[in-house]
């Protein structure tokens, strides 16, 4: 077997999840993938356990209880790892050590590095609480869009893919193209594993509110209308790129809430211009101009299409 043989073996074996084989990253693959769930596993721990002697169980050493707040806001420092139990079987190899461990968080696109942020050199999503009260934005110009899953062929409404959530999230604060900070910790802001505010900067800077509502993603932003269409992309770059890494089908679509029927979606119909099917009444709602700021960017395609329709009539 050559070497290109052995790294398509590897390949193979890395898809059907047999090992963990990131060349980009490091020259180690790791057999059994325990290791690195391990430590995240006792990372996100942190967030919730607050006796000391459970932690004990977790931590070398007690930690300041600033580090751990920091942790429950999602903000941390590498050293934070140096003080897992779990460290002595992730760094058993010299060829991986903490450097290594975080190049691969980042490649996963599991943390994102963050700049001058007092309370932390990184940030994970994942170590942030759920919502436990119902959370509310306030209206905004454009009507909010959702983000719904269904299956294909029977197109019955699925459930928001487990994890992928805060996976969006970090490819979103990740992207190259369009600044996204995250916010302070303030009421009007939302910080939390499954809903999450993002300072995204176009003209200027804007407010992305995002919520998971497990049978829909709820999408509102705060900026001029007319940058919608530009969300909307920047957000369903992030889906596709979060579902590839999870193996996930891109088995979701665009529509709205249904303004008659609270157990209704509005579908965007891709192929008529400003139509939506409803999911339960079984219409088309006449939707205003307000639903529409997300799917600006189609007009002018619409209007060529029509255009070329006549021209052969």
């Amino acid at each position: 077997m050559n070497k290109e043989d052995t790294k398509q073996a590897l390949r193979y074996f890395h898809d059907v999840s047999l090992m963990l084989y990131y060349p980009e990253v490091t020259n180690v693959v790791f057999i059994d993938s325990k290791p690195i769930l391990k430590i995240l596993s006792q990372l996100i721990a942190l967030t919730y356990v607050d006796d000391r002697n459970a932690q004990a169980l977790i931590l070398i050493n007690p930690i300041p209880y600033t580090v751990i707040n920091n942790l429950k806001e999602g903000f941390f420092n590498e050293d934070i790892f140096g003080h897992l139990k779990s460290k002595s079987e992730v760094f058993l190899h010299p060829q991986f050590q903490l450097s290594d461990l975080i190049r691969l968080l980042l490649h996963l696109n599991i943390i994102t590095k963050l700049e001058d942020e007092p309370k932390g050199h990184y940030f994970i999503p994942y170590a942030l609480p759920s919502y436990n009260e119902p959370v509310s934005v306030k209206e905004t110009d454009a009507k909010p869009l959702l983000i719904v899953w269904r299956e294909e062929e029977s197109e019955e409404i699925l459930p928001v893919p487990t994890g992928l959530f805060p996976l969006t999230i970090t490819h979103l604060l990740n992207q190259k193209g369009n600044v996204t900070e995250i916010p302070p910790s303030t009421s009007e802001y939302c910080k939390f594993r499954d809903a999450m505010s993002l300072k995204i900067t176009i003209t200027s800077k804007h407010t992305l509110h995002l919520i998971n509502r497990y049978t829909h993603i709820e999408v509102y932003f705060t900026g001029p209308t007319q940058h919608c269409p530009l969300v909307r992309k920047l957000l369903t770059t992030a889906i596709d790129n979060s579902s590839d890494a999870m193996h996930l089908k891109h088995n979701y679509v665009n529509g709205f809430a249904c303004p008659y029927n609270e157990s209704c979606y509005c579908i965007v119909n891709e192929d008529h211009h400003e139509v939506a099917d409803c999911t339960v009444c079984g219409e088309s709602p006449a939707l205003s101009n307000d639903y529409w700021y997300w799917f600006d960017d189609l007009k002018g395609i619409s209007k060529c299409y029509n255009c070329i329709y006549y021209s052969k009539n």
